[in-house]
């Protein structure tokens, strides 16, 4: 309850603050003397400059495109509807599809970067370990793969330098 009461409180002060600056007009629940050193705080450029660095990160196309189209469900919810659906569970890839692609279904730029990287991973897990009968859903496994494949990938590197004479 305190928690609720914390953000609607916040909420409310931040839309009736932002009216009182935008309209110019002191709201009756603030002092004539607070009223005075908001306005000076309004007028500073150290305020104008947060003021704009906001504006432009709102507007940023890389803001948008990272953005959570979720709404008020939780991810977890997300993961169960998902698991009815599919009759199986997810993958982190499809949970994080079906809450970061907007429901216009147009993905953004960095969602689809991201699914090409998971595939990349997941493609590099299987090449390594062909003999292991795993399935995309057996996380650890691909996380050994993974691993594997970056020490495997350390040790080529050290040998190439131990080969140059550079001592690691």
């Amino acid at each position: 309850m305190k928690k609720k009461f914390k953000s609607r409180a916040s909420e409310w002060l931040s839309k009736n603050i932002g009216r009182a600056r935008r309209d110019n007009k002191k709201p009756d629940w603030i002092g004539e003397g607070d009223w005075k050193l908001l306005q000076e705080y309004w007028a500073s450029d150290a305020f104008k400059k947060k003021s704009h660095a906001g504006k432009k990160n709102r507007n940023s196309k890389a803001g948008k495109e990272s953005q959570y189209h979720g709404g008020r469900i939780p991810v977890t919810t997300h993961v169960e509807r998902l698991t009815k659906e599919l009759t199986r569970a997810p993958l982190k890839i499809e949970v994080f599809e079906k809450v970061y692609v907007p429901k216009s279904g147009d993905p953004p730029t960095r969602v689809v970067e991201t699914k090409v990287n998971y595939t990349k991973y997941i493609s590099v897990c299987y090449s390594l370990c062909p003999a292991m009968n795993f399935t995309l859903s057996d996380t650890l496994v691909i996380s050994v793969c993974i691993f594997m494949f970056l020490a495997s990938f350390g040790c080529l590197i050290f040998r190439k330098l131990h080969t140059f004479g550079v001592i690691v």
